[in-house]
């Protein structure tokens, strides 16, 4: 006999079938917050009872955080300028960055660094477009493109001068 098993989860929201000899796990009405690790016992009556372990990630898209902070960066001529991009979704974020329709690339002017997935149920991501050395051609909107599997999304941020009183 197995038993799926997993701390502070609402299991009468499963159905456990054994098949085949395997014992597999039904989760009804599926949600983010199921993701995690589930665990199944399996007792003979004879022998030791043994447990493995499974990982459920459900994955999903919720997009970029459009936060009034993240819409609006400043620098004044010379300076460097890191814009910010947070979204969120498993399985992990693809970010691209634009400036007016033109994908950037990481170069000698931009540098472009993305959080990359610690583990499996890490649903949280970053993408950061550094413009080094600021000149008149660099202000303006930028674009930050995430997506995954699930779906996409875009978000513009505005690069102003500043200037020194």
């Amino acid at each position: 006999m197995a038993v799926w098993s997993r701390p502070r989860f609402d299991m009468s929201k499963t159905k456990q079938v054994y098949r085949n000899g395997e014992s597999q796990i039904v989760i009804q009405d599926l949600i983010r917050s199921d993701s995690g690790k589930f665990t199944c016992t399996a007792d003979n009556q004879v022998a030791q009872p043994q447990t493995k372990k499974a990982n459920l990630v459900v994955k999903y898209f919720a997009g970029i955080d459009k936060s009034r902070q993240y819409a609006k960066a400043g620098g004044k001529h010379g300076d460097t300028v890191t814009l910010i991009c947070k979204a969120e979704g498993t399985p992990e974020m693809q970010f691209t960055w634009l400036k007016e329709d033109t994908e950037l690339q990481s170069n000698s002017k931009y540098a472009i660094s993305s959080t990359s997935a610690a583990d499996i149920f890490d649903t949280k991501f970053k993408s950061e477009l550094t413009v080094r050395s600021i000149a008149k051609a660099d202000y303006g909107t930028y674009t930050c493109k995430a997506r995954n599997d699930r779906g996409e999304d875009q978000f513009n941020i505005r690069l102003n001068g500043t200037i020194r009183c």
